[in-house]
């Protein structure tokens, strides 16, 4: 899943109800990464469950399954 933000953010993400590991990477305006992370399931709403950032601001986040995500950059294609 991509998730596209209107301009940099720091938003962070939570794995609340997520019955499976997932990797996330977070990517800046011209695709270079910023940071990833391997993100565990955790019951219930995402209450008390740990949150995931960048630490930096941020445009695009990619959720893939665990073992998944490529490496370095990637190329964003607006409208595709």
């Amino acid at each position: 899943m991509v998730f596209v933000f209107d301009g940099p953010t720091r938003a962070a993400f939570t794995m609340g109800g997520t019955p499976m590991e997932l990797d996330v990477a977070f990517y800046d305006d011209d695709g270079r990464l910023v940071a990833r992370h391997r993100m565990a399931p955790c019951e219930g709403d995402g209450a008390g469950c740990p949150t995931y950032s960048a630490g930096a601001p941020f445009r695009y986040a990619l959720e893939v399954p665990a073992g998944r995500l490529p490496g370095g950059s990637l190329v964003f294609t607006p409208g595709s």
